[in-house]
């Protein structure tokens, strides 16, 4: 069984919100005015520092959260309130809210899965989330009035399991990537309830992962036939039947994917050890 814990990092700051055993680290080195100075400096080059290009600063181990019983394979959050969201091997959706003093606590457990849940989006506007099975099934969940997740809908069609999901935001559209080696475009009917309105077929082995772009509305998709499909629309809101590119390269299963929407820069990688980079 794999590591079933969920770490969360923070970034850090100046000295005095840094953890307090590397504070005494550095303390030993100084004298109290020269620390003073230091921490006066760096605040005050961090301050110009967050607004020049290329500016990071390091993370830190700040808490372990353990709830799960097996492995953890997808995690979703929501922006605005902080929530965090974990799908696991145990069957089961945790849901991870901020206690107020910063730390994360599960308020919620969301069963009947029926297997490994492995992929979760979230609509950050409705804060609806789908969950994606290894039953072939797609389950949608919506918070009530307290804030407590319900199961409203199971999306069948898939004949394998689900592996990935991708969101649009904008149009409400979900995509799903299965084990079937097809992606499934799903679109809210009039009633809120979804349904499928299209099969995108091109790859001979799964499809494990997604990447979508936003502005443009491509879709691209990584399997484990060693290739990416780039799927567009075709002006009438429906997508191409065929993919307009395959990106050929890996010498493996593609496993990831992620696209820089700025630059509409793709990454992915794959189980060959390399990650590669695609530009238009």
């Amino acid at each position: 069984m794999e590591n079933s814990d969920i770490h969360l990092c923070r970034e850090n700051g100046d000295l005095g919100e840094l953890p307090s055993e590397l504070q005494y680290k550095i303390a030993q080195g100084f004298s109290a005015p020269d620390l003073a100075r230091l921490a006066q400096v760096s605040t005050a080059l961090r301050d110009v520092a967050k607004g020049t290009p290329g500016y990071f600063s390091q993370f830190y181990l700040e808490e372990t959260l353990k709830e799960h019983s097996d492995s953890v394979v997808a995690l979703a959050s929501d922006q605005d309130t902080k929530t965090l969201f974990s799908g696991s091997g145990d069957q089961t959706i945790k849901v991870w809210t901020p206690d107020g003093s910063g730390n994360y606590a599960a308020s919620q457990t969301l069963s009947g899965h029926g297997g490994y849940v492995f992929a979760l989006a979230l609509d950050q506007d409705t804060k609806t989330l789908f969950s994606g099975l290894a039953r072939d099934t797609i389950k949608v969940w919506t918070p009530d009035g307290s804030g407590n997740y319900h199961a409203v809908e199971t999306l069948s069609g898939h004949t394998d399991c689900v592996r990935v999901l991708a969101y649009d935001q904008d149009t409400k559209t979900l995509f799903s990537g299965s084990e079937d080696d097809t992606i499934k475009v799903w679109t809210p009917d009039g009633s809120g309830n979804y349904q499928a309105v299209e099969t995108l077929s091109g790859h001979n082995n799964y499809v494990m992962a997604l990447a979508y772009d936003q502005d443009t509305k491509t879709l691209f998709s990584g399997s484990d036939d060693r290739t990416i499909k780039v799927w567009t629309p075709d002006g009438s809101g429906s997508y191409h039947a065929s993919p307009t590119q395959t990106l050929s390269g890996h010498n493996s299963y593609v496993r990831a994917l992620a696209l820089d929407q700025d630059s509409k820069t793709l990454f992915s990688g794959s189980r060959d050890n390399t990650i590669k980079v695609w530009r238009v």
